[in-house]
């Protein structure tokens, strides 16, 4: 039998290439409907002046996991032995360089279940001939389970992000996301005997919706919402486990294993998105939930997307040299082309305000303009942040010349943060705020409202008790620096009864704060004490200094950080 041929290499190859057609990219749903390819094949290898372009090394094995990926059978049979373009020869040998070391780690993990399977099944042999009691069956199922060890194996390259998360009695074996592939998906893997043949498969969705709430949270609080009840049995305590549509029984240790390597894939998964939006420079932008490369920047009337479209076809590149002859006026995609280089700099689409569609032009809404991160394109484009900034500082202005809008009409109305804001120009702000840069006044107001509507949607929210007591310690700075509190609306949402002044006001609320017991926070609690920051900064716009703001943003760090993180994952998946 080939290698290619062997059910463990087979089955290793269909999950180390995430269960995906090399051809299609389609996923690969049953094994039964996959075939194990050769990336050069045998009459191609037969041919040395063919091969020699490959650089091949001396021990290159035609037949080896450097040489085989999986694909879909129609596909392969439509394909043959016709030959692929060498560059995709050359990147399909680099991708199987690259995965040989997991095709040979998902090898052996394939033959230690299949020796445990066939251990057990001598041991039901015995008992059904009563070789063995049940209860020393018992203790061989105990002997058997396999200790998966505490490490965390991450591979990262040109072709994968993957992390492997040991934890005892718990494996999650996990694809990240990636600039190019930007829904990963985990592989839930236990050692528990009545365990063992479960699978759990949690698609991007699955594992943003199901994973991060209440993640990093104590096990007492019942945060987490696949740890659904804990029942009293004799004398183990168990809990019921609902992730993927699977729900099961874990005692204790077992929980305690599985919230350990949720914990720590979580921080991974989501810090792999973060770093794909610092790449783009997207962290502002809301994506498209029908591919997350997409971002919108702004929306604008339907008539200014026309004048648009028009200027870019009086600026194709073919047709002048000035500085705006730039353009591919090819369709109705906004495209920047950079004649010099031959290469493309920006793509934009449009779509209609009310939906996810793309018929803009059929409706009387306004218009959004989405940024396409093409992977054909890659590095060579202009990021979000600097296509949304050309957008409202260069383009639109020129076309605003260009028809010569009058000035009663004209755009240009607002100025914020020194650049200039079309009035019926509409991004959204409240996706992502950063505190590393200079905050403004309106800014910090901003970030209260926010904030607090966060607050006052959750249930309940888990914060080092620190930074909860900071929150008090934000309200009474602010206090101590408002001209003017509101005393009866602050003494309201606390219940402080009738304050007059400052010094009554300062001391209740220090009461309050001395109040407090640590443990679960309820959002209803922070939901007012934003309401009285929201309201005392507003009340304070006229005097706050710079360091004022700094200060109080230093105070309020946690809940900011958690607020950005909560938009972002909230962002991959309709709420």
């Amino acid at each position: 039998m080939s290698l290619k041929d062997e059910n463990a290499v087979r089955y290793a190859i269909w999950n180390a290439y995430k269960r995906r057609c090399q051809i299609t990219k389609n996923l690969i749903e049953n094994i039964t409907d996959m075939e194990i390819d050769h990336i050069i094949s045998v009459s191609t290898f037969k041919d040395k002046k063919k091969v020699a372009i490959y650089n091949l090394p001396e021990d290159f094995d035609l037949h080896g996991l450097e040489n085989l990926r999986p694909v879909l059978r129609a596909w392969n049979r439509e394909k043959s032995n016709q030959e692929l373009p060498s560059e995709q020869v050359n990147l399909n040998l680099l991708k199987a360089r690259n995965l040989k070391k997991l095709v040979e780690r998902e090898i052996t993990k394939y033959h230690e279940e299949k020796q445990y399977a066939l251990s057990i099944e001598v041991i039901r042999e015995a008992i059904r001939k009563k070789d063995i009691a049940l209860e020393e069956y018992v203790d061989q199922i105990r002997d058997y389970q396999v200790d998966y060890g505490y490490e965390v194996i991450s591979n990262e390259n040109n072709f994968i992000n993957s992390i492997e998360v040991n934890s005892h009695s718990v494996r999650i074996s996990a694809h990240l996301p990636r600039v190019e592939e930007r829904e990963g998906n985990c592989l839930f893997s236990f050692n528990s005997f009545y365990l063992r043949q479960v699978n759990i498969t949690l698609s991007h969705q699955e594992i943003l919706r199901t994973l991060y709430r209440g993640h990093k949270t104590p096990l007492e609080l019942s945060m987490r919402s696949y740890i659904m009840v804990n029942t009293l049995s004799n004398e183990f305590k168990t809990y019921i486990i609902s992730i993927g549509g699977c729900v099961f029984h874990l005692d204790i240790d077992e929980v305690k294993h599985l919230i350990r390597a949720i914990d720590i894939f979580i921080e991974n998964y989501v810090e792999a998105i973060k770093n794909i939006e610092c790449k783009l420079e997207s962290k502002n932008f809301y994506p498209m939930l029908h591919d997350l490369n997409n971002y919108k920047l702004i929306c604008i009337l339907p008539d200014l997307f026309e004048k648009i479209i028009l200027f870019t076809r009086d600026h194709d590149y073919s047709a002048g040299e000035s500085e705006w002859h730039i353009f591919d006026a090819n369709g109705t995609m906004i495209k920047v082309y950079e004649k010099d280089s031959g290469k493309y700099r920006c793509f934009l689409y449009a779509i209609s305000d009310n939906n996810d569609g793309f018929n803009w032009y059929n409706t009387h809404s306004n218009v959004w303009l989405v940024w396409d991160y093409m992977n054909i394109a890659g590095e060579d484009l202009w990021s979000a942040q600097s296509t949304f900034r050309w957008l409202i500082e260069d383009l639109i202005p020129a076309v605003e010349v260009y028809f010569n809008t009058p000035t009663k009409f004209s755009m240009f109305k607002k100025k914020q943060n020194g650049t200039k804001i079309n009035a019926t120009i509409y991004t959204n702000k409240d996706k992502f705020y950063d505190i590393k840069t200079k905050v403004s006044k309106s800014k910090l107001f901003k970030i209260g409202e926010s904030l607090q509507l966060m607050y006052s949607i959750e249930k309940q929210f888990y914060m080092q008790w620190s930074s909860y007591i900071n929150i008090y310690d934000a309200i009474l700075y602010l206090v101590r620096i408002c001209p003017s509190p509101d005393y009866p609306y602050i003494s309201s949402k606390l219940c402080l009864g009738q304050v007059v002044n400052k010094e009554d006001l300062l001391r209740n609320i220090n009461q309050e704060k001395e109040k407090e017991n640590k443990g679960k926070i309820y959002s209803e609690k922070l939901d007012l004490l934003f309401r009285i920051f929201t309201t005392l900064v507003r009340d304070s716009l006229n005097v706050l200094k710079e360091e004022e703001i700094s200060k109080l943003i230093s105070l309020i760090e946690e809940p900011i950080n958690t607020y950005n993180t909560v938009k972002l994952v909230e962002s991959q998946y309709k709420v």
